[in-house]
């Protein structure tokens, strides 16, 4: 038996579907409406016998995988991992793309980031400023850590010498995930306006700023928000103003029109009141939650978008 059927064997797929959406049985089968197109007449089987799921209504079909993939939106070999760890099976024979191999990394680059940054502003002196910031916003320390905010401090290649001089990660996989810029030819300003030359083609994206890492549904981090220090930024001449909040830029794991913050953390309480309280960014957010409202996600800008609404129907 290879490991994919080990897989199958191990995960009953009526368990698997019911996670997500109500079954009813009826005869040998289970029924239900289909999470994939809109229907009033249930027309989506899922046969225990066969291990598979068919909607007769839009032609949707396949076993766990198939299921996964569709209802996740992710590729096969994330489908793969997570049901193999749902199952306590250690993959040893599957082989991911070269597509699945990327996205690995820059999901692995992106959890160091987060971890880096964390530990700057809760365990580091050069965080203490910052520190006082976050706490003066009113957010608590357990929030601190269930979100893992996180600080950037100023300078240009804090988080590019930690991953690629500590960690051995190549620049260009830090470029992918949208942490570090390639320089252009000319040369760059500190925060002293001095010229700053560096050795490197490469520096970081986010400085001097709170970071807030920006997790999909399944607790991925997939990027990133800054949010620059008030106090730096009064410190900047006119000329030299910044963005409140700098984003990661569009990747490979990160779409900012498919995410909602907080939701990874939120999801079970929205499931358990059938609703969803929204809000406009990372702030509000963490303060709404410290208030009871446990059943909130923010948006991340002042529209929302047809992903984020078909992400949210799911729970």
């Amino acid at each position: 038996m290879d490991q994919l059927e080990e897989i199958k064997s191990k995960i009953d797929i009526v368990e698997l579907i019911s996670s997500y959406l109500p079954l009813k049985k009826t005869g040998r089968n289970f029924k239900a409406l289909c999470p994939f197109h809109s229907e009033k007449t249930p027309s989506f089987i899922v046969s225990p016998e066969r291990q598979i799921f068919k909607c007769f209504g839009c032609g949707e079909g396949g076993d766990i995988f198939k299921f996964l993939m569709k209802i996740e939106n992710i590729d096969f070999g994330e489908a793969v991992r997570e049901l193999a760890q749902r199952a306590g099976i250690k993959l040893t024979q599957y082989r991911p793309s070269n597509d699945e191999k990327e996205k690995q990394i820059l999901y692995e680059i992106n959890h160091l980031a987060e971890e880096f940054y964390h530990f700057l502003l809760t365990s580091h002196p050069v965080g203490k400023g910052a520190l006082t910031y976050v706490l003066g916003r009113g957010i608590s320390q357990d929030s601190i850590k269930l979100f893992k905010i996180g600080f950037a401090p100023p300078g240009w290649r804090n988080l590019y010498n930690f991953l690629v001089s500590k960690k051995g990660y190549e620049a260009k996989d830090l470029e992918r995930a949208g942490l570090v810029i390639r320089r252009e030819t000319r040369d760059l300003r500190d925060e002293r306006q001095e010229t700053k030359n560096l050795s490197g083609d490469y520096y970081d994206r986010f400085r001097g700023r709170i970071m807030f890492p920006l997790r999909n549904h399944r607790g991925y981090v997939c990027g990133f928000a800054g949010r620059i220090l008030e106090s730096q930024a009064k410190s900047l001449s006119a000329d030299r103003q910044e963005a409140k909040y700098v984003n990661t830029p569009e990747t490979p794991i990160y779409h900012k029109s498919d995410l909602l913050y907080g939701l990874s953390e939120t999801k079970e309480e929205i499931k358990k009141k059938d609703e969803v309280v929204l809000v406009e960014g990372e702030f509000d957010m963490i303060s709404s939650y410290q208030a009871g409202v446990k059943n909130v996600a923010a948006i991340k800008g002042s529209a929302l978008t047809i992903n984020q609404i078909h992400l949210l129907s799911r729970f």
